[in-house]
C-alpha cells in the first residue's frame, strides 16, 4: 500500500459488527444490504468490491449480511402476488393446491407453515388455493341421486316439477342455475324434474272409477264394476272404458240395479285435475 490506495480485506464470514469495524479501521465507508439466504444469520456474504481489490481509502464498500428466510404472510393475496412474494424470500420448494372456498377465487387461504416461519431455500411448503364451488351436471339423474350429489357439492336443494312424456318421471331436466355456474355453498339450487302427465291423469282416472263408486254417467246413475281401460290422449284429454251396472232408488222396492254393461267416453281434465268437461257428462 506504499504505492497508494487501500486493499479491501476479506471479512466474509464475519459477523456485520466484526466486518464494519474491520473495513471502518482500514479506512473505508461501510454500506449494508440485507440478503436472504440459508447461511448463519448475520454473517458476511460478499462485498463489493471483493476481498483483494485495491481502491481509493475512502471508497464504499458493500457488505451482504445473510438474512434468514421466512414464510410470507400471504393468505389472503392472489397467487401470482403470492408467488411473487415467495420467489423473494428464494423458496423454490412451493406445491401450489385448490380447495373448494367461498373465498375470492384465486387467492391463498392457507399455508402448511405459519407466516413468519424461518426456512431454507429447499423447504417444502404447501399453498392453498382458494377455487370456486360450482353447480354439477345432475341433468338424467334421479331427483334422489341429484339431490345426493348437490348435497355433496355443498348445497341445499329445492325441486320443482314439469310436465312431460319425453323424459322418465322423476328424472332431471335442468338445473337452476344451469351446471358449471360459480355459486357459493350453502346457496339453494333448484332442481327441474320431469313429471308424467299421463302417468298422474291415468291414476286420477281409475280412482274416478273405483269398484263401486257411484257415478252418474249422462245423466244415469251407475255402480262401477270395473276400469277395464284407459288411455291418455294428450292436452289433459284421457279416454276410458268401464264396466257398470245403472240403477234406480225406488220408495218401494229400495235400489233397482239393471245388468251390467260396458260404457266408454273421455274426460278432459283441468290444471288443478278437475273435471273440466267428459263426454258423456260425468258426476257424482
Amino acid at each position: 500500500e506504499l504505492w497508494g490506495g487501500k486493499t479491501v480485506p476479506d471479512v466474509t464470514g464475519e459477523a456485520q459488527s466484526d466486518a464494519v469495524w474491520v473495513l471502518e479501521s482500514k479506512g473505508f465507508r461501510v454500506n449494508t444490504t440485507q440478503v436472504k439466504s440459508d447461511e448463519v444469520e448475520g454473517i458476511v456474504l460478499i462485498t463489493d468490491p471483493q476481498a483483494g481489490s485495491r481502491v481509493e481509502k475512502g471508497t464504499s464498500i458493500s457488505v451482504s449480511i445473510a438474512t434468514p428466510r421466512a414464510v410470507p404472510d400471504i393468505v389472503g393475496k392472489t397467487q401470482d402476488d403470492a408467488k411473487a412474494a415467495l420467489d423473494k424470500e428464494g423458496l423454490d420448494n412451493v406445491t401450489f393446491t385448490t380447495e373448494k372456498s367461498n373465498d375470492d377465487e384465486g387467492t391463498v387461504i392457507a399455508l402448511s407453515l405459519d407466516a413468519g416461519t424461518k426456512v431454507k431455500a429447499a423447504t417444502a411448503l404447501t399453498v392453498t388455493i382458494a377455487e370456486a364451488y360450482t353447480v354439477p351436471d345432475v341433468t338424467g339423474k334421479s331427483e334422489d341421486d341429484a339431490k345426493s350429489a348437490l348435497a355433496d357439492a355443498g348445497y341445499k336443494v329445492k325441486t320443482k316439477t314439469t310436465y312431460t312424456e319425453d323424459t322418465a318421471e322423476g328424472t332431471v331436466i335442468s338445473t337452476d342455475p344451469e351446471p358449471g355456474t360459480k355459486l357459493a355453498s350453502g346457496t339453494s339450487v333448484t332442481l327441474n324434474v320431469a313429471k308424467s302427465r299421463a302417468k298422474e291423469l291415468i291414476s286420477e282416472t281409475k280412482d274416478y272409477f273405483s269398484k263401486g263408486a257411484t257415478v252418474v254417467i249422462d245423466g244415469v246413475n251407475c255402480e262401477i264394476v270395473s276400469c277395464d281401460s284407459v288411455d291418455y290422449e294428450g292436452d289433459g284429454v284421457v279416454s276410458y272404458t268401464v264396466t257398470a251396472k245403472k240403477f234406480e232408488k225406488t220408495a218401494l222396492f229400495g235400489t233397482l240395479f239393471a245388468n251390467s254393461e260396458q260404457m266408454s267416453g273421455t274426460i278432459t281434465w283441468g290444471s288443478d285435475n278437475s273435471i273440466r268437461s267428459s263426454s258423456p257428462k260425468l258426476s257424482k
